[in-house]
């Protein structure tokens, strides 16, 4: 359960080195190739739909963990997604962040 609705994180995590913000999405659109489309735009949080839309910002978050329909999680590095829509996630792409 994110921790309000009006940042742009949804969690906080402690991971020994320091608290990290984490930004979470799921998803169970699944791409021809495999792989799932995240999107990652943010309509204003939950409640507070402004009609603007943003795309993912690293400054905003530490870390994205993404929740698939096919029970497989990654955590990327906020980076990765910067400035970005959407990523595809789950196929040839970001294998190295999933978590096992």
């Amino acid at each position: 359960m994110p921790l309000t609705d009006s940042q742009d994180y949804d969690l906080v995590v402690d991971d020994g080195s320091g608290v990290k913000r984490v930004q979470v999405k799921t998803c169970t659109r699944r791409k021809p190739s495999g792989g799932f489309e995240v999107g990652l735009q943010v309509r204003g949080g939950n409640r507070s739909w402004t009609g603007q839309s943003k795309n993912f910002s690293a400054e905003a978050s530490d870390l994205l963990f993404v929740a698939l329909a096919d029970g497989r999680m990654f955590l990327l590095p906020s980076h990765l997604a910067d400035g970005r829509t959407v990523i595809v996630v789950g196929g040839r792409s970001y294998g190295e962040y999933e978590i096992k």
